[in-house]
């Protein structure tokens, strides 16, 4: 797993258990090590589950007014996406695996598995829609994104497409 921080600073995720921790410059500032210990990172809930060896976490500072719930879609520059606002159709990079507090610091996946024991999905791709995450793909104005498609009821695969301008 490759944990990416945009501000430099060693994740909370991180440790040396085969993770690789790389800031924003391309920067290895964690060595790597046996993988075998670490298999799963949780959000301070243990509700949602992300799969170690086939995904990709990123650290992300939120710069939003009010704090970012678990499982939004995040942009670059930190701040909840919205599918209604076309400025967010290129800057969505991954979903909040945890609710992430006014100017810290937090965990967003942006490819891998992803689950939660109350989803319902059925099969099919997951949309952005608004600022939710939704199996309705926006239809009228802002853009679509894909952000995965469900595996099970209780399963996303989280692979970002490029934005549709609607």
């Amino acid at each position: 797993m490759n944990i990416i921080d945009n501000t430099g600073r060693r994740s909370n995720a991180a440790n040396d258990h085969g993770v690789k921790v790389i800031n924003n410059v391309g920067t290895e500032l964690l060595s790597s090590a046996d993988n075998d210990m670490l298999k799963s990172v949780y959000d301070t809930n243990n509700n949602a589950r992300v799969d170690v060896a086939e995904s990709i976490v990123i650290n992300i500072v939120n710069t939003e007014a009010i704090p970012i719930p678990i499982y939004s879609c995040v942009t670059s520059d930190g701040k909840i996406g919205d599918s209604d606002n076309v400025t967010h159709s290129h800057k969505v990079i991954g979903i909040s695996i945890e609710t992430i507090a006014v100017g810290a610091s937090g965990k967003v996946i942006v490819y891998g598995l992803l689950s939660n024991v109350s989803w319902t999905w059925s099969n099919g791709d997951i949309f952005l829609n608004g600022t939710a995450l939704s199996q309705t793909s926006p239809d009228i104005t802002g853009f679509s994104k894909s952000v995965g498609k469900a595996q099970s009821e209780n399963k996303m695969i989280v692979n970002l497409e490029e934005s549709i301008i609607l």
